[in-house]
């Protein structure tokens, strides 16, 4: 069988189109990956991590059922796709919002402003408010408690989890540099 110029030009277009769209399908998997997570803060230092620890108020042993992270009335943002939980604010956490992301279910404490609504849907990296130092506080922090299946976990793992995430998306898309 004799095969025309233009057939084997126009076979060897369709192969490279389908390429081209394999590669963007995969490029798009990976962009969108990336997005699925983010950290709560631009920047993130820990103050007093998760555990026991010597109480800033008595200055006794207790158990520290959160994450404390540095930051002065900065924007905090909404680690992974979720819903809006709850709003609220008590003598201990401040004001403080809620999301349920799955079988997480994770606490921004101490925030001086709120910015989202209970119910609304929400996206990786998109601001539920500012951190503060409402509520039972030494000074402007962010407290996050995290739940997974209704047990209190170390916030920090998730930490670990958003920076796999990102480091293994941006190697795809043919970077190295981790984030």
């Amino acid at each position: 069988m004799l095969w025309s110029v233009k057939t084997l030009v126009l076979s060897v277009m369709f192969c490279l189109s389908a390429s081209v769209s394999a590669k963007s399908a995969d490029r798009n998997y990976w962009i969108d990956r990336y997005l699925s997570v983010s950290y709560p803060l631009k920047s993130i230092k820990v103050n007093s991590p998760f555990g026991s620890r010597k109480d800033p108020f008595t200055g006794e042993r207790s158990t520290h059922s959160g994450l404390d992270l540095q930051a002065h009335y900065e924007d905090v943002y909404a680690m992974f796709d979720g819903t809006v939980q709850k709003i609220g604010s008590d003598s201990r956490s401040g004001h403080y919002i809620t999301l349920k992301h799955g079988e997480y279910v994770i606490s921004y404490c101490h925030l001086s402003k709120v910015t989202a609504s209970e119910g609304e849907e929400l996206i990786a990296g998109d601001i539920v408010g500012v951190s503060g130092s409402t509520g039972r506080s030494t000074g402007p922090h962010l407290h996050m408690t995290c739940r997974y299946k209704g047990e209190i976990v170390d916030p920090y793992t998730l930490f670990i989890y958003v920076r796999e995430v990102r480091a293994e998306a941006a190697k795809a898309l043919g970077g190295t540099r981790m984030v």
